[in-house]
């Protein structure tokens, strides 16, 4: 059992590491349109068994007021929270967190080695054949569907 709990948290922080030290960065030009809009959304392939995987995404506060996203809802895994990585260390480690902030006039990334969307007991397989969607819930903004393109961190790389 311990055995299982090492490499269930070893997977977790693995999927967590990526190429940006960015924990949900904000980009500071002006978001087009009213509301949130998502941009940009995707995740890596999760086979059969797999019992991990994460998404990442841009979400555009084109509001005139703050927001946040506050929860994520996804039918094929037992859990999905909002995760932030950081360093603290050496070592990469990944804090659920209750709310990202979404600032008025901003775009926030969710990507990997940052904040991002962490898919806990996966169930269904994830791959191209049956892209999967999100419900994204927001402190004031109504829920959002967004489904998720599959790619992989590497095919990602230059996209930021």
């Amino acid at each position: 059992m311990r055995f299982r709990f090492w490499v269930f948290s070893a997977t977790l922080a693995l999927i967590g590491c990526g190429q940006d030290s960015g924990a949900g960065e904000t980009a500071s030009a002006e978001c087009d349109g009213d509301g949130i809009v998502v941009v940009d959304a995707w995740t890596e392939p999760a086979r059969a068994g797999q019992a991990v995987s994460a998404a990442y995404m841009t979400l555009c506060n084109g509001g005139d007021t703050d927001d946040a996203l506050v929860g994520v809802s996804f039918a094929g895994a037992d859990a999905v929270e909002i995760h932030l990585s950081s360093m603290e260390d050496g070592v990469m480690r990944m804090t659920p967190i209750s709310a990202l902030a979404l600032p008025a006039g901003q775009s926030v990334s969710l990507s990997p080695g940052g904040a991002h969307v962490m898919l806990i007991g996966v169930t269904d397989t994830i791959s191209a054949n049956s892209p999967p969607s999100f419900t994204l819930q927001f402190e004031t903004a109504p829920d959002a569907s967004v489904t998720v393109d599959i790619r992989t961190a590497k095919d990602h790389s230059g996209h930021h």
